[in-house]
């Protein structure tokens, strides 16, 4: 064997060693990414406040303190207006019931008639078999659901530590590994590139979620006197809009699944109008206003943006899919850069080939 063959068959082993270690590793991986992610998403907060509290740290605090009491304004006033919805759908449950055992009677007399009637009553067994699974389901997810708490609290530490220490270590890097001025001055350029298109993405989807709930709002307004429901579901209506509309492409159909449900559970009617509203005002947002303000802060394709939501989702689920497009614009202009440095190389290379070496002939006449 000779050294051409061993060093291919060597950098493929090599290769295939370090794919599979980031396939064992995937979940920290996943987990440090999300981290830096988030500490790019709030830099740029964190250093506005800085000009005015002149402590990064406090002003960290301060950012961490808002979003960690969103959250808990969303918890303690979502999960109470569900708990009502479920107790008043409780108490209309036999009535409903009673109804739909009146409507039925036909229906299973026919069955009856023509054998069906086991059938049917098959249908129900699998059907109370099925919920209890989902009872059962939602007893197991509290592990679950614990776990996934201790990996936020994990992500909150790492996304401190990022934006505390991210620069200096950049700047540590570029000290360290670059020699050249002019090399560290564009790789610099590059990786500002980069910071502008996340960021750049960010608010496009924060201007996005702000019109979306704003029309979501505007609605439930409207529709709550008119359909004789409570106004208090405005509140956690409009933070489910807001929240879900960060999620890109499906976000609006999740949303809209979640205030069905929690409208559904007070009056189902108007619940069926207020998604019929929120599909057509969707749809106008979608195709009207989105793509403007993303392509004010954002370049990158349709087709880059469906190719990266799908290997998003299938990595890395919902957190995948709202990583994916910062990520992809990011490789989209890691690779326009490349290429653009690549061209640059070889036109001055080219320019090297074509001088011709005057001096030597001047050389040659002075000799004679």
């Amino acid at each position: 064997m000779n050294k051409k063959t061993f060093e291919f068959w060597f950098t493929g082993l090599v290769l295939i060693i370090c794919v599979f270690l980031i396939y064992l590793a995937q979940t920290p991986l996943i987990m440090i990414l999300t981290a830096a992610f988030f500490a790019v998403l709030l830099n740029r907060p964190i250093d506005y406040l800085t000009r005015f509290l002149k402590k990064k740290a406090l002003s960290l605090l301060l950012v961490f303190a808002i979003v960690i009491a969103v959250f808990f304004v969303l918890f303690i006033t979502v999960v109470p207006t569900l708990a009502d919805g479920i107790k008043v759908f409780t108490n209309t449950l036999p009535t409903t019931v009673a109804q739909l055992q009146g409507t039925t009677e036909p229906l299973f007399a026919f069955l009856t008639n023509h054998g069906l009637d086991s059938v049917y009553f098959q249908a129900v067994e699998s059907f109370k078999m099925q919920m209890s699974n989902i009872a059962l389901g939602f007893l197991s997810g509290f592990g679950a659901a614990a776990l996934a708490l201790t990996n936020a609290f994990l992500v909150l530490v790492m996304t401190a530590f990022f934006v505390l220490e991210g620069p200096i270590w950049i700047e540590k890097y570029f000290k360290w590994f670059y020699t050249e001025d002019k090399k560290r001055k564009y790789h610099r350029m590059v990786l500002n590139k980069l910071y502008f298109e996340i960021t750049g993405y960010i608010t496009a989807s924060f201007i996005v979620a702000c019109v979306q709930t704003g029309f979501a709002v505007l609605g439930l307004l409207i529709l709550a006197p008119i359909m004789g429901f409570s106004s208090s579901l405005v509140w956690p209506v409009g933070m489910i809009i807001f929240i879900t509309s960060f999620i890109p492409m499906f976000g609006g159909l999740i949303g809209g699944i979640l205030s069905f449900i929690l409208i559904g559970l007070y009056n189902p009617l108007a619940a069926l109008i207020y998604v019929i509203y929120l599909l057509v005002y969707q749809q106008i947002i979608n195709n009207i206003a989105l793509p403007k303000i993303f392509a004010k802060y954002i370049n990158v394709s349709p087709l880059v943006v469906l190719v990266s939501m799908v290997l998003g989702t299938y990595i890395g689920g919902i957190l995948g899919m709202l990583v994916a497009i910062p990520f992809a614009a990011c490789v989209q202009t890691i690779a326009q850069e490349f290429f653009y440095w690549r061209s640059q190389q070889g036109k001055s290379q080219s320019n090297k080939k074509s001088v011709k070496p005057a001096k030597t002939s001047k050389n040659k006449n002075s000799q004679k």
